[in-house]
């Protein structure tokens, strides 16, 4: 199952620095840290994962495709879904 960690490990890989998390564990209980949310929040982020993943080869518009991809995990929160479950979908194996 790939879940945030992994696909905050493929970010991190294609060039994804966060910047607001040096006082919190990245790799730490997720629910219990601040820094996953502003990582959700960060644009870049989401860009860099697009990179990891090859968005910008399928889709016809990548730099808006970060900003879909954000807006499907709010609507799948909105829906009862949990963050994992939303990342399983779109981070490959």
């Amino acid at each position: 199952m790939k879940n945030f960690n992994e696909a905050l490990k493929r970010a991190m890989s294609a060039g994804y620095t966060p910047k607001h998390c040096s006082q919190w564990s990245m790799y730490g209980d997720p629910d219990e840290s601040v820094c996953r949310e502003y990582i959700l929040l960060d644009k870049n982020f989401w860009i860099a994962l697009g990179k990891a993943e090859g968005w910008d080869k399928e889709q016809v518009s990548f730099l808006d495709d970060w900003y879909t991809k954000w807006a499907q995990l709010i609507d799948h929160l909105a829906s009862g879904g949990s963050i994992d479950e939303y990342f399983n979908t779109i981070v490959k194996d």
